[in-house]
């Protein structure tokens, strides 16, 4: 993320607990409301990701992505064994 503004750096310490709202919208719009909940204050961010890092986010993280990634590709590898199957048998 990058701030919008260069003056709200400092609205933010290194241990601040900061809450993005509505990150679905965040992500598509490339832009997010930023609140830290330790201080209180709110600021904006432009939100520069690739379209895998946006579904990592979308899954819950790396795990839960390559996790699904794999059921597809599995599912994908069944269907293609099944054709060959029914194909060539």
């Amino acid at each position: 993320m990058e701030f919008e503004a260069e003056v709200d750096y400092d609205k933010v310490g290194l241990l601040d607990e900061l809450v993005i709202a509505d990150v679905q919208s965040a992500l598509v719009n490339g832009k997010a409301i930023i609140k830290n909940v330790t201080n209180g204050s709110f600021f904006s961010a432009y939100i520069n990701l690739t379209e895998k890092e946006i579904d990592v986010i979308k899954a819950g993280g790396r795990l839960n992505y390559v996790k699904i990634k794999g059921m597809q590709n599995s599912s994908l590898f069944c269907m293609l064994f099944l054709f060959y199957q029914l194909v060539y048998n």
